[in-house]
């Protein structure tokens, strides 16, 4: 019997974690009808989501933390996050929504009931993706798959900043540049990895990534970039004037490459 409850247990969590965000429109405060998987979701970005109402206290206690938080967010990757406020209040307007941003100094779209927030949030007060527990609560739509990170909470606002920042940085693997000395992306560079218990060599074209290698996480590694082709590739007949000019001493190059 004890056997039994833990498989529907295991099955149960499971299938909250499986279900993906129901889609839903609204229109924020600032005027922006937004769309959840077409504009967010399937753009491959994570969207944060808080819901709220305007004179709830622990929200405003909160709300310093959530703006430093998308503030960094925004920086750290850009064009893959997006905040987003919804009232769970009916009498929280479009217009209330927007001075409650202005009085907190928040700059994340944030949508009334007017706006279609009720409906927007609806879903999960069902219980379906685990327990609503009052406001502020906080969660993450995940990129391409829409699958739902419920009620992140710690046992501070800083706490919960962190958690979610921590979520957020599972979701969005940071890609690292190959570019030119002018800042141009370089195709067909050889990678070699070397960690103490992996070796690989990958190619990359401009851009790459290591997060989904589980044998380099949390480990030292060393990385050595290559590339082949003729050393006479890329060079102009000014190149080569400008490399004359060196020679005889006429005008030095300054850059090291």
């Amino acid at each position: 019997m004890r056997l039994l409850f833990l498989l529907l247990t295991l099955l149960f969590s499971t299938l909250l974690s499986a279900t993906p965000a129901p889609d839903f429109t609204v229109t924020t405060s600032d005027g922006q009808v937004r769309k959840l998987y077409q504009d967010y979701v399937n753009q491959q970005k994570v969207v944060v989501i808080e819901f709220f109402f305007v004179a709830c206290p622990p929200c405003a206690a909160h709300a310093p933390y959530w703006q430093s938080l998308y503030q960094s967010m925004l920086a750290t990757y850009p064009g893959k996050v997006e905040f987003l406020l919804l009232t769970v209040q009916n009498n929280d307007t479009n217009v209330k929504v927007a001075q409650y941003l202005a009085s907190k100094g928040l700059t994340m779209p944030g949508a009334g009931s007017d706006g279609g927030s009720i409906a927007a949030m609806q879903p999960y007060l069902t219980g379906q993706f685990g327990a609503f527990n009052g406001t502020p609560t906080f969660m993450i739509v995940s990129p391409g798959t829409g699958e739902v990170i419920f009620n992140i909470h710690g046992n501070s606002p800083t706490e919960t900043m962190t958690l979610i920042s921590q979520k957020i940085s599972t979701l969005t693997p940071e890609l690292c540049s190959i570019k030119s000395p002018f800042g141009l992306p370089l195709a067909n560079v050889q990678i070699a990895i070397d960690a103490p218990a992996f070796d690989t060599t990958i190619t990359a074209s401009g851009t790459y990534s290591l997060w989904n290698i589980p044998a380099l996480k949390n480990t030292a590694y060393t990385l050595a970039a290559t590339k082949a082709g003729p050393a006479i590739t890329g060079v102009s007949t000014f190149d080569l004037v400008l490399i004359s000019k060196h020679i005889l001493n006429i005008e030095l190059f300054t850059q090291a490459w």
